[in-house]
């Protein structure tokens, strides 16, 4: 299943590069027990989620302002997700955000396709969506 947006957001790219990786480097702090900084994130290895659904991340690639990708192992399979930002100017930024999930098993790529094809569309509208609840938060 692959998922792509591309969208255009009245936000600067530092407020929304901040927005998307501010709950890794909260797992992250957690995780090596004091305050993480973004520098700190490519590369970084850790465990997120609650004691009932652990999952692996790793961060894959982080850019300040420019890129945020990253990786989660599933029971069912690696969840791929990447945030890519171009700046357009001071107010706003261009994102092309990318999700992927590669199953483990001929049973979850079967429900996954299925699922993909009756809900794709509602999965890219929601995001749409969610972004712009993100755009109106941004101008408040």
């Amino acid at each position: 299943m692959m998922m792509k947006v591309k969208t255009k957001l009245n936000v600067s790219a530092e407020f929304l590069y901040q927005r998307l990786i501010q709950t890794a480097l909260d797992d992250l702090s957690q995780e090596l027990g004091y305050q993480a900084v973004a520098s700190e994130l490519a590369g970084a290895k850790y465990q997120a989620g609650n004691e009932e659904h652990k999952a692996a991340v790793t961060v894959l690639a982080a850019e300040q302002n420019q890129s945020y990708h990253y990786m989660v192992e599933l029971a069912q399979g690696q969840l791929m997700r990447s945030y890519d930002l171009k700046k357009l100017g001071a107010n706003q930024v261009e994102l092309v955000y990318q999700s992927q999930l590669v199953a483990k098993n001929w049973l979850a790529k079967f429900e996954l396709a299925i699922s993909d094809f009756f809900l794709g569309w509602l999965k890219s509208y929601n995001y749409k969506k969610l972004l712009k609840q993100l755009e109106l938060s941004y101008s408040l």
